[in-house]
């Protein structure tokens, strides 16, 4: 969770750092998504970016996050081993749980 730009607990970040550091360590793409907050489905908000915690992830695995904000046409190609999309709440469709918003994690 984040508080004015401030990530509050970093507990679910810290516990997904060994799992996310052995897949980079065996040689895999790793791709990291996730959701914050309740932000107008289809409306970019700052204050709901996911760069934060990116960046905080980063620090920890000691390895630079790359945040990938426009990934909603389903495409999800990136020549880095550790990306983050930006926050699913963005995209139109999450919300209710459609068709087209599950489509488009699942063709990258």
């Amino acid at each position: 969770p984040l508080k004015e730009g401030h990530i509050t607990s970093a507990a679910r970040l810290k516990a997904a750092a060994p799992t996310i550091r052995y897949a980079l360590d065996s040689g895999a793409q790793v791709i990291v998504m996730s959701h914050l907050g309740r932000p107008v489905e289809g409306e970019f908000n700052s204050e709901f970016s996911l760069a934060p915690i990116a960046n905080y992830l980063g620090k920890l695995l000691d390895q630079k996050v790359h945040l990938i904000k426009d990934w909603s046409d389903g495409s999800i190609v990136s020549n880095h081993r550790l990306v983050m999309l930006e926050n699913v709440r963005f995209n139109i469709g999450e919300k209710s749980n459609s068709e087209r918003g599950f489509s488009q994690c699942n063709q990258g």
